[in-house]
């Protein structure tokens, strides 16, 4: 048994298995919760992305060891992290180990990270959190070779207390599980709870990835339907602990927080921004204009999927207050002329309209967070997701949880 200062978590709100909060860290900072960290582009300017941020309120980013050791060679981030950090973001550096996996898949060039690079880097920088180096599971894996992963994730986090100097450290470790289904998180945790002799009051779950995204051998590790019920089993294992789910964010969020998740990071903001794509809430990814590829783009009517209700698209792209869309709409009202040149503003490969889909997409995150933390404040989370799914491919997951809640009449309120 190991004792460390862990990150204290205190519940505020409750709905459900949804719930707000503050973390407070070793630094003694603290972060209410849920939160959404953003993580930094390899392919923008320091300038770019410290704009971006600015202009959006963005509040907390993510970096990794793996980018920042190996992919990095100019110091781009490195700069970018002193930058955000003077301004008061708060920072976590995640291992790099997803990045490790994705070579094992692709068998592209390896790189080597151990618990020692990774606390070293870590150490280095202006952090708040720093994750222990985990091993993902393989997507082709059998159960004895995941079990060695997860054996050596354990193996790498004793590694890490061991280095860490509880002392003169001032950031927290995040410990990290890994598993396809109840069991295999089960072992973990006990595992986890072994070392530091009482539950964690901060966890990270990873291997999320592969269940919500198709990459090779995805298949085999139960798809979304497993991802809710891998959450929910979670959440109820784990009641008071503060859960940061690994790799899910855009539409998949919004569950996400609906099984009790209380922390997420994302780096669509940068990828659908480059691609030519703005979100918008229940919506999710749209191009301004009708492409070659035949994705759907913005149209004035679009049918809400098992209902004859229609959705004004471009109406809610005209209504949105983030700071590059205001401009079009003064006062609420806009004509077709408005609508043409914000259009046209928007669908331009510059740097120029690059940032305006960047800075609309970042401020819709934290926007549709701020929203559901008020949401679950007042007791309507269920009701608030449901409205933004309405017209979602991933209603049926929806209403698979809400099933799941109400016959595990599961409320996180009876742990405040």
């Amino acid at each position: 048994m190991i004792k460390i200062e862990q990150i204290v978590y205190k519940i505020t709100h409750s709905d459900n298995l949804s719930r707000t909060g503050v973390i407070t860290l070793k630094n003694k900072k603290k972060i209410k919760t849920p939160i959404n960290w953003m993580g930094l582009s390899i392919a923008e300017s320091v300038e770019f992305q410290y704009n971006a941020f600015k202009m959006a309120g963005v509040t907390n980013f993510l970096s990794n060891v793996y980018d920042l050791k190996y992919q990095d060679k100019k110091g781009i981030r490195n700069q970018l992290i002193y930058k955000l950090v003077s301004e008061g973001l708060f920072h976590k550096v995640d291992s790099g180990g997803f990045q490790l996996m994705k070579q094992e898949i692709t068998g592209k060039k390896n790189y080597e990270l151990t618990p020692e690079i990774a606390y070293n880097v870590q150490k280095s920088l202006p952090c708040e959190i720093g994750v222990i180096l985990d091993v993902p599971l393989g997507t082709n894996n059998n159960q004895r070779m995941n079990s060695k992963k997860i054996d050596k994730t354990i193996e790498n986090f004793q590694k890490l207390l061991k280095l860490y100097d509880q002392e003169n450290d001032t950031f927290s470790i995040l410990p990290v599980v890994h598993g396809h289904n109840g069991k295999m998180l089960d072992y973990a945790i006990n595992k986890v709870e072994n070392i530091l002799g009482e539950p964690p009051t901060a966890l990270g779950i990873g291997s999320l990835v592969p269940m919500v995204k198709p990459i090779k051998g995805s298949g085999n590790t139960g798809g979304k339907s497993n991802f809710i019920n891998i959450l929910i089993h979670l959440r109820e294992r784990l009641p008071k602990t503060f859960i940061h789910a690994f790799g899910i964010g855009g539409t998949m969020a919004y569950l996400a927080f609906l099984c009790g998740i209380d922390s997420i990071d994302s780096n669509g903001w940068i990828l659908k921004a480059s691609r030519g794509v703005i979100q918008l809430p229940g919506v999710s990814d749209r191009f301004l204009n009708k492409k070659s590829h035949g994705r759907p783009y913005l149209i004035e009517n679009r049918k809400i999927r098992g209902t004859k209700k229609l959705i004004d698209e471009i109406h809610m792209f005209m209504n949105c207050k983030c700071p590059t869309c205001v401009k079009y709409c003064e006062n609420g009202n806009w004509a077709e002329k408005d609508w043409t040149r914000k259009r046209d503003d928007f669908d331009q490969y510059t740097e120029d309209s690059r940032m305006k889909r960047v800075v609309h997409n970042l401020w819709l995150y934290q926007n549709e967070l701020n929203l559901i933390k008020q949401a679950i404040k007042d007791r309507r989370i269920i009701d608030f997701i449901g409205k933004r799914l309405q017209n979602s491919i991933y209603k049926s997951l929806y209403l698979k949880i809400i099933k799941k809640i109400d016959s595990n009449q599961t409320d996180i309120s009876v742990f405040l």
